[in-house]
């Protein structure tokens, strides 16, 4: 069973949780985003992107967009990282 947890995230209520989800089971109304911890410490989350390969710490859904940034990822400050953290 997935356990999600509500946060706000820089004025957005989202839901998180460490679980992958399927693209098809995503529901198309919401905006998925994955997280990505550090190479050095997998209980460190370090960025949001729209898709994370290798280093995935969970997932974040929001009703609304998130304003990536140019590399197409937001950093996250210690703050936000204590704030993802599990």
């Amino acid at each position: 069973m997935t356990e999600w947890r509500a946060v706000t995230f820089r004025g957005h209520e989202v839901n998180v949780c460490e679980a992958r989800i399927k693209m098809e089971s995503r529901d198309p109304d919401l905006y998925y985003y994955e997280i990505r911890h550090s190479d050095s410490d997998w209980g460190n989350p370090v960025t949001i992107e729209e898709a994370v390969v290798v280093n995935f710490f969970g997932i974040l859904i929001s009703k609304l967009p998130l304003q990536l940034g140019p590399n197409r990822c937001i950093r996250l400050n210690k703050a936000e990282q204590q704030l993802f953290s599990y």
